[in-house]
């Protein structure tokens, strides 16, 4: 995992070698363009690299599912490729209290939406890279949530 700035020329550098970009998206029509242009900067550089997206901030999971419906039809038209739900994060005081505390989200408040939210992620992405490895086969986030029982990523995870 690398965290990267897509306005950074290393950026590409790990894109050529990364099997699965995840781009962290916001709900402004601003964030959102910006979230295309590196989705966009990601295809041209690794056209066969898998890109996931991840709506961060967001008020309801409606909103990130909104959000996420318009990103993917416009890399669908444009850019002829689709891009992968990884959900969304809520939010959540809880990160700004941990922020201030210069301490892990998950750590601090391992019981707030946001973190539950990250929980949730974290398990889809590790299953969906094993069902891939396996058959690749795609499991998708309402999968995901059926199966946290399965996951020690997602046992603690509830709505």
């Amino acid at each position: 995992i690398a965290d990267t700035s897509p306005w950074v020329e290393a950026s590409a550098a790990i894109w050529r070698i990364a099997t699965l970009c995840i781009v962290v998206a916001e709900p402004s029509s601003e964030k959102l363009e910006a979230s295309y242009l590196t989705v966009k900067r990601i295809h041209s550089v690794r056209p066969d690299a898998r890109i996931g997206l991840v709506i961060n901030s967001v008020r309801s999971y409606a909103q990130g599912e909104e959000c996420f419906r318009k990103l993917a039809e416009v890399a669908r038209k444009f850019l002829k490729i689709n891009i992968r739900n990884y959900g969304c994060v809520l939010r959540d005081a809880a990160v700004s209290e941990a922020y201030e505390r210069a301490v892990p989200l998950v750590k601090a408040f391992p019981d707030s939406k946001a973190a539950k939210c990250i929980d949730a992620i974290t398990g889809l992405i590790l299953m969906d890279q094993s069902a891939i490895a396996r058959r690749r086969r795609e499991v998708s986030f309402p999968e995901c949530v059926l199966r946290r029982d399965r996951s020690p990523a997602l046992r603690s995870w509830s709505f």
